[in-house]
Formats: C-alpha cells, structure tokens, sequence
C-alpha cells in the first residue's frame, strides 16, 4: 500500500549516516532519493539520476511522492555513508560524474547487496562485469544528464509513475519512452547520432562543411570575414562584390 513519508519517517532516514548531504555533490539538505541504492540527493542531481533511466536508478521525493513498503525498507537499510564507503573501498571516485559512476559494477553490487539485505537473502559478493555506459547518456559539464529523451535532467515527460501503476509497469514504460527516444534521435541525426549536424549525409565532421571537398572550413570563414571587413571601409558597392 502506498503512502506519503510522515514526519517521522522521514526523520528516520535522514538521521541515517551521512543522509544529511547529497549523495553526489555533497550538497546540504537533500529532499530526493534514489531508492535503488537507499541515498539521498539533491534536486539536480536527482536530475541526473532521472536521465540515466528508472532501471539504474529509480528516483522519488522525500516529500512529495507516495511510498510503498519495500521503497521504505530499502531506504532504512541504505544511506549515504555506506554507499560512499563501498565506492571507496571498490575504488570508485564518489565525485566521478553520475553516469560513468553509477555504471560501476560496485555501484550494481551495491543495489543487489541492498535488495537481498531488504529480501533477507544471502548477500552477494561478486562484481557483475564491466558495461559500458550507454551513448545515448552521458554527463553534462556540471554533473547533470543528457539524454536521448531530453537535455541536463532527461526527458520529464511521463518521468511520474501513473495512477494505479506498479513499479514493474512504471519501468516497462520508461523503458519503452527512453526506446522511443532514441529512435526520434536517430531518424533525425541518422546512424551515426550527432557526429555529423542535421541529417545531411554530405555533411563532413573533419572540416565542418558539406560534400567531399570540405565545403565551409572555419579557414574559409576568416578569409570571408578578411574579404567583408576589406569592402566595408571601401564602401558598401564593394561589399556586394566581396560576396559575389
């Protein structure tokens, strides 16, 4: 049954070791959580952890957002300290950027000891192997996310679990906008993603301009500007002919 967090509750995690600070930036008085590894965050790095998608880190208010059991459970049996501690001890930088962090195979050990801790199940205490960070997310300059689905926080749209759907569900359909996603990406951008600008396949990366002889290089922009700043001090008949 789902519920909101009473004061009590919520005091009962945030006393927890180190709930006090943000999980990634250390940030004072985080207010959201990522609820697979039982940590504590702040608005904008909850972001970041919206972009990476609910099947890395599913993400829910303090305040704000309902509760069930089993979020709660996972909540009181995590915090802060020990996720930091089990980063430190497995050689992961906490102030690594979230996603290349949160793909750790110590980042994914960590939620499955917590699940099992929660379930009363045997902890498990080998390191999954390595995966590579998906390319359709990545970190922005400053810590944040971007995504396929949207820019520095993912895409918001349908981010809110709908009235009456379970967990499973909710993932399924994240899972589903995220595939979506892409797909617009790369029906726009092609198959090569951003590497080129727009969908033009005559566009070439190495110089910046379109078609096999390199188009517009920056080099031909300054000998334009050269050519433009000559035929204004010679008047504006000569501008016409610079450009022509």
């Amino acid at each position: 049954m789902a519920m909101s967090m009473t004061p009590a509750m919520q005091a009962e995690i945030k006393i927890l070791p180190g709930n006090d600070r943000c999980v990634d930036c250390g940030g004072p008085h985080p207010q959201w959580a990522s609820v697979t590894f039982g940590a504590l965050m702040c608005l904008e790095c909850s972001g970041a952890h919206r972009g990476m998608g609910v099947h890395i880190s599913f993400v829910r208010s303090v305040t704000m957002d309902s509760w069930n059991e089993k979020q709660l459970a996972l909540m009181k049996g995590g915090g802060n300290a020990d996720l930091i501690a089990f980063w430190k001890k497995h050689g992961v930088d906490p102030r690594m950027p979230h996603n290349a962090k949160y793909h750790e195979p110590a980042s994914e050990l960590y939620k499955d000891r917590l699940r099992a801790k929660v379930e009363g199940k045997p902890l498990p205490t080998q390191l999954p192997q390595r995966k590579a960070a998906p390319a359709s997310c990545y970190d922005a300059p400053g810590g944040g996310s971007m995504s396929a689905g949207g820019f520095g926080g993912g895409d918001t749209k349908g981010a809110e679990a709908l009235k009456g759907e379970t967990e499973d569900q909710y993932v399924a359909r994240q899972r589903r906008l995220q595939a979506e996603a892409r797909e617009r990406m790369r029906a726009k951008f092609g198959g090569g993603g951003m590497g080129g600008v727009g969908s033009n396949s005559d566009y070439n990366p190495a110089t910046g301009g379109y078609g096999a002889g390199g188009g517009l290089s920056l080099g031909g922009v300054g000998d334009k500007l050269k050519g433009w700043g000559a035929a204004a001090g010679a008047g504006l008949g000569n501008v016409g002919a610079a450009l022509g």
